[in-house]
Parts: structure tokens; sequence; C-alpha cells
């Protein structure tokens, strides 16, 4: 991809020059002594093939398009997932843009590379597509993947942000991570990825070539006079974009979530003090960690290509392994999500995998989640009942000995009152829910 993560190489896609033929052939169009040995035998051209089809359809095509039709429905998955209402967060809303942008960045990927890497290899395969699709829609798919890519990107950082709000700004967390603002953090990153990206849809353009010695007529992707302009490749294309989409967001992730990692370390030596929301803070900052590694893993052989680029050097096996990479990170979150995410997971397997979790008999893992919730709702009833008891000793006993305090008796007994009604509510909420535990464990057992 030319220009960085996930910017189309749209060169490779204007030259019209068969690879093949350049493996097989000299300079001359005609094969040179360096591919003969002393006995006029073919020398290393047998490894040259393998070389070529390795990086030429292997990587952009048989790998790229299983990865990237894989990865597309995990995102498709994910977003269901975190759509349930259980799962409503900030955080959750910001997964959910996402998914929709690493899909969309699939699939441009996929027609822009996937399938033309596969007709070079076999023209007898997508040839309509090819020929009779690829030129026109190249002109807008082009573009939607930049957008895509960007959002992508700032979407990531958004993520790292908004854990380092949680994990190390906690008195902030609840007036900056909400719904509300999760919601607008995604709107206004997909308006700057398109606004940013529009001049992308001006650089491409269709045109009909007619071969007179063949009679045919063909359509090919050509640049148009703007991606021709120097100020352009230079300002825009080049420098701009190395700002952009790498130093800006490279450097905020790193700087950000070496803060997050500090805090995490420290949290994770307290761990015996922490209450439960903070351990669940920090193992989601856990988890989004892994996400944003592997995005600088998939995303740094991008910047090194880029780079080169700026130094006029074009490989174009770095650049069909970048644009494999770039979809893999599009196409991975969903496998982190299940390994680290308890949550996430247990919602997948309801969703999805109860059926055949049953018709295998290996529920016991439901049941064992099961048994702890009722467990724990076991304890709420008796912190609740015990807790009442308590605090109905100590109302009782600064209402008779601190009645100064209290103002009068009555204040006493009044505050004695709500006190009790408030904990016995709560007493008969979690014992009711703890029957309705245990009546849905009865049904998961006779069910088995």
């Amino acid at each position: 991809m030319n220009n960085g993560t996930a910017e189309f190489d749209l060169d490779m896609t204007l030259d019209s020059s068969d690879s093949s033929e350049a493996v097989f052939e000299g300079g001359d169009g005609v094969m040179t002594d360096d591919f003969l040995d002393d006995d006029g035998g073919l020398v290393a051209v047998e490894d040259e093939y393998q070389f070529s089809v390795f990086f030429e359809f292997v990587v952009p095509g048989a790998l790229l398009n299983t990865i990237g039709l894989l990865g597309l429905v995990g995102n498709i998955i994910s977003v269901v997932v975190l759509s349930r209402p259980q799962m409503k967060s900030s955080i959750n809303v910001i997964l959910i843009g996402l998914a929709s942008a690493d899909s969309i960045l699939i699939v441009t990927s996929i027609l822009m590379f996937g399938l033309p890497a596969v007709n070079a290899y076999n023209a007898n395969l997508f040839t309509y597509y090819r020929y009779d699709i690829f030129p026109y829609i190249t002109q807008f798919v082009y573009p939607v993947g930049m957008i895509a890519q960007t959002g992508s990107v700032y979407l990531t950082l958004c993520v790292t942000v908004e854990r380092y709000v949680a994990v190390c700004l906690p008195l902030k967390a609840r007036s900056i991570c909400t719904y509300t603002r999760a919601c607008a953090y995604v709107a206004v990153i997909a308006v700057f990825s398109t606004v940013y990206n529009l001049p992308r849809f001006w650089e491409v353009t269709w045109q009909t070539m007619h071969y007179a010695g063949y009679s045919v007529n063909e359509t090919l992707v050509v640049p148009t006079s703007l991606r021709n302009d120097e100020v352009y490749i230079s300002v825009y294309m080049t420098w701009l974009y190395l700002v952009v989409m790498y130093l800006v967001p490279f450097l905020s992730l790193a700087v950000f979530n070496l803060w997050i990692y500090l805090e995490v370390r420290r949290a994770n030596s307290e761990r015996a003090r922490l209450t439960r929301l903070q351990q669940k803070e920090i193992g989601l900052a856990t988890m989004l960690m892994v996400v944003v590694f592997v995005f600088f893993v998939c995303n740094v052989l991008a910047l090194v290509v880029n780079i080169l680029e700026v130094m006029s050097i074009n490989v174009m096996e770095l650049n069909n392994t970048s644009n494999l990479l770039v979809t893999l990170n599009s196409s991975v979150n969903f496998i982190i999500y299940c390994i680290f995410g308890d949550k996430f997971k247990r919602i997948f397997l309801r969703m999805f995998c109860s059926s055949v979790l049953k018709a295998g008999g290996h529920i016991e893992f439901i049941n064992r989640y099961q048994a702890g919730e009722q467990s724990q709702m076991g304890r709420m009833g008796a912190g609740g009942v015990s807790g009442g008891s308590q605090m109905m000793a100590a109302i009782v006993a600064g209402g008779v000995g601190g009645g100064d305090t209290l103002g009068n008796g009555n204040t006493a007994s009044a505050v004695l009152t709500s006190e009790l009604s408030s904990y016995a509510t709560m007493g008969r909420r979690a014992t009711r829910n703890y029957s309705l535990a245990q009546q849905h464990s009865t049904l998961f057992a006779s069910s088995r």
C-alpha cells in the first residue's frame, strides 16, 4: 500500500507490465546468461519463479483473502456482541466503531488487492471482475478504504485515551467516559477521516483503451493530473500523510500506553486492596493494550515502506507484505476479545455456541459461571441482611446515646425506619435474584 498502512499502491494497479515475464526475461526481453549454468541449463529460475509467486499471489491473493474473510466474520460477530444491552458502555461504543472501520478496510483490501492478485495468477478466475468491474469501482473504493484506514487508526488512539482516563484519572472518568461522549468521539473521528481523505476521490479515474492490432477495448485505471502533481505528491501524499497517520498516532499511543502500563503494574502490586470496579478497569486496560501492541506490530512495516518511498525506494515485496499485515490487524481483534474479555466470551458463547456446547456435552463452563453467579448473589443476600442488622444497631445506639446530635427521638426514629426499609428492600431483591438463579440452574441441569 503506497504511502503507509493502508494506502493503496495504485502505481502497482496502474502498471500493466506482466510480472511473470520480468522473471524469465532480461532487460532486452530475452533470457540472459545470468540464468544459465556452464552447460547452458537454467539456474535459479525456479527459485525466482517461486519467490515471485509467493509475493505476487500467496501473500496478496491467498493469504489476504482468507484472513480478510475470516476477519470480516469476526468483526461482524464483535459488533453483534458489543451491541447487546449488557455490554453497553463508552468503551464498547468505540470498539463498535473500530470493528466497523476495520470491516470496511478489509472489504476494500480484498477488492483492490485480493481479487486482482488471484486473477493475475490464474486468468480464468475473476476475469469479469478484473476487466468489467474493477476499473470502474477503484475511483470510489480507494478513497473509502483510505477513510476507513484513517478512522481505524484514530479510533485505536481514542480507545487508548479512554483507558488512560479510566485507569489513571478515575475521578474524571465519570464525566469524560460517558456513553453520549463516546458516540460523539466516534462521530468526530468519522467526519475528520472523511474530510482529510476527500482529495483521494480525485486521484484516479478510468479510461477505455482501444488496441487496433487486437481489435479489442480495455478499460484501465489511470491517474489524474492531481495525482501526478509534484506538489500534491510531496505535501499531501508524503509528508502530511506521514505526520497525520504515523507521527501523531504512533507517538500518542506510545506515551499513553506507557502511562497505562505503569499504572497497571502499580495496581497489580496492590491488587488485594483494589475494588472490583478497579480490577475490572485494569483487566480491560490490559486487553486493549494487547490490541494496541498488535496495531504497532502490524503497522511498523508500513511505516518503513512509507519512509522508503520518501527516499524514492519502492519494493513490491514489502508493499504486499504490508498490505497483508494491515488486513491482519483489522481482522484479529475478535480473537483478542475472546481471549482477554471474559464477559465478551460468555455472551458470545451464549449467543452462538450454546446449542453446540449442549450437543457436545460441554456445558460445564457455563454451569460453572452460573454457579459463580449464584454464590455471588448468595453473598449479596447475606450481606444485605447482616448489613441491615449492623446498621440498625448503629442507628439505635445513635438515637439513644446521641439524642443531641439527631435533635430528638422522632428524628432518630424516622432515620431508623428509612434505613431499615432501604436494607430490607436490598435483602429482598438479593434473595429474589438468588432464587431466580437457582431456578435457572435447575433448568440448565434438566436440559442436560
